[in-house]
Order: structure tokens, then sequence, then C-alpha cells
């Protein structure tokens, strides 16, 4: 079916070819496509969209049913959807997305603009979004997200590839990523957070569940966590580090501010810091710990390396170093 101008149809439309229109599509029923559909105007759809081939708009799309397309989709401007949205192939959108329902997408997804998802949302390829991102259920990527504008989930965020963020990431469930973790903004995470590669933030880190970091750790700003943090790679904090529960860390660790523990640290690497350290449990450390700042620890203190420190120690329990220990008393 081929039309210069537009389509007004008040019931179903159901076609087993290809579908091209020059002009807008209104249909108050259902929709049926066994072929591709191409739409220079836009698209208003009251009833379920289900299309054999691809779909092609380039004005906007309206439904209040549900979105089923075996190709891929590409809107040139808005999208939105009152229902659920599967596509078997890719996703590329130049205005904003609205989806009251889940989002199924079997290959990438890029988007221009913002992307309001409130359902959940599954995409086995990449995702690229130059706006906002905001989905009150889960996330789940197989592949990379690369994000210009913030990101909030109401759910979790399951994670196969790299998470590049520009601005703010807010999850309200667990975070697991196989891959880096880039943000430009800060990271607030109110449960668990697994994370295979590296993670560089330049904001602030705030996080209510347990950490579990293979890479290195880079946060320009402040590490708040009330759980404990588990790290293979290295910590670099410029700000102050404030843990409620046991700190495991088999790098280095360089910091800048203060830090604050309520449970134990073991640290296999070196230990720099520019701040004070207050630490309710024991400290065991392989390496050296150069210390800025005062050190004040409630339980034992085993160090395996030399002890530095400009300010002043107290400790509470048993002291082994089998290295030398120089302390500087501040004046």
């Amino acid at each position: 079916m081929t039309v210069d101008g537009s389509v007004t149809e008040d019931s179903n439309v159901t076609e087993d070819g290809s579908m091209t229109v020059g002009g807008s599509v209104t249909v108050d029923g259902s929709m049926t496509v066994d072929g591709s559909v191409t739409e220079d105007s836009n698209v208003t759809e009251d009833g379920s969209m289900t299309v054999g081939g691809s779909v092609t708009v380039d004005g906007s799309m309206t439904v209040d049913g549900s979105v089923t397309v075996d190709g891929s989709v590409t809107e040139d401007s808005n999208v939105t959807e009152d229902g659920s949205m599967t596509v078997d192939g890719s996703v590329t959108e130049d205005g904003s997305v609205t989806e009251d329902g889940s989002v199924t997408v079997d290959g990438s997804v890029t988007e221009d603009s913002n992307v309001t998802e409130d359902g959940s949302m599954t995409v086995d390829g990449s995702v690229t979004v130059d706006g906002s991102v905001t989905v009150d259920g889960s996330v789940t990527e197989d592949s990379n997200v690369t994000e210009d504008g913030s990101m909030t989930v109401d759910g979790s965020v399951t994670e196969d590839g790299s998470v590049t963020e520009d601005s703010n990431v807010t999850v309200d469930g667990s975070m697991t990523v196989d891959g880096s973790v880039t943000v430009d903004g800060s990271v607030t995470e109110d449960s668990n957070v697994t994370e295979d590669g590296s993670m560089t933030v330049d904001g602030s880190v705030t996080e209510d569940g347990s950490v579990t970091k293979d890479g290195s750790v880079t946060v320009d700003g402040s590490v708040t966590e009330d759980g404990s943090m588990t790290i293979d790679g290295n910590v670099t904090e410029d700000g102050s580090m404030t843990v409620d529960g046991s700190v495991t860390e088999d790098g280095s660790v360089t910091e800048d501010g203060s830090v604050t523990v309520d449970g134990s640290v073991t640290e296999d690497g070196s230990v720099t810091i520019d701040g004070s350290v207050t630490v309710d449990g024991s400290m065991t450390v392989d390496g050296s710990v150069t210390e800025d700042g005062s050190v004040t620890i409630d339980g034992s203190v085993t160090v395996d390396g030399t002890v530095t420190v400009d300010g002043s120690v107290t400790v509470d329990g048993s002291v082994t170093e089998d290295g030398s220990v120089t302390i500087v008393p501040q004046v």
C-alpha cells in the first residue's frame, strides 16, 4: 500500500505487504503489517501495532497499545508508547522516548534525546543516549552504555559491558557491571554494587549496600559507604572516605582526605593518607603506611612495612610492626 496523502482509519488495519504513506496515519484500532512501514509524517495509533518488517517514521509516533516490530525502528521525532515495545532489530531515535510499559530490544539503541521508561528495559546491544535516562524498573544491558545526561533507575542495573556517564547516576536497586564505569557526576546507589572493571568518578559516591570491585577506583569527591567494601585494585580518593563496614583492599590506597571506618581494615598494598584515620576495628597492612594526620584505632594494628605519621597515634589494642616507625607530633 502506497499513499501520498494521509490515512485515517476508525477500525483495524491489516496489511500483508509493505505500507508507505506520505502523510499522517491515524488508526483507532490495531495495525498489523507483514512488511515494512515507511511514514513521512506522524503516526497515531490507539491500539496495538505489529509490523513484520522495519518501521521508519519521519514524524512523531504515538501508540496507546503495544508495539511489536520484527525489524529495526528508525524515528526522527518523538515516540510515546503506553504499552510494551518489543523490537528484534535496532532502535534509532532522534527525539524523546516515553514508554509506560517494558522495552525489549535485541539490537542496539541510539537516542539523541531523553528516554523515560516506567517499566523495565532490556537491550541485547549497545545503548547510546545524548539526553537523560529515567527508568522506573530494572535495566539489563548486554553491551556498552554511553550516556551524556543523567541516569536515574528505580530498580536494578545489570550491565555486561562498560558504562560511560557524563552526568549523575542514581540507582535505587543493585548495580552489576562487568566492564568499566566512568561517571563525570555523582553516583548514588541504595543497594549493592559489583564491578569487574575500573571505576572512575569525578563527583561523590554514596553507597547504602556493599561494594565489590575487581579493578581500580578513582574518585575526585567523597565516598560514603554503609556496607562493606572489597576492592582488588588501587583506590585513589581526593575527598573523605566513610565506611560503616569492613574494608578489604588488595592494591594501594591514596587518600587526600580523612578516612573513617567502623569495621576492620585489611590492606595488601601501601596506604598513603593526607588526613586523619579513625578505625573502630583492627587494621592490617602488608605494605607501608604514610599518614599526614592523626591516627586513632580501637583494635590491634599489624603492619609489615614502615609506618610514617606526621600527627598523633592512638591505639587501644596491640601493635605489631615489622619495619621502622617514625612519628612526628603535630605542633
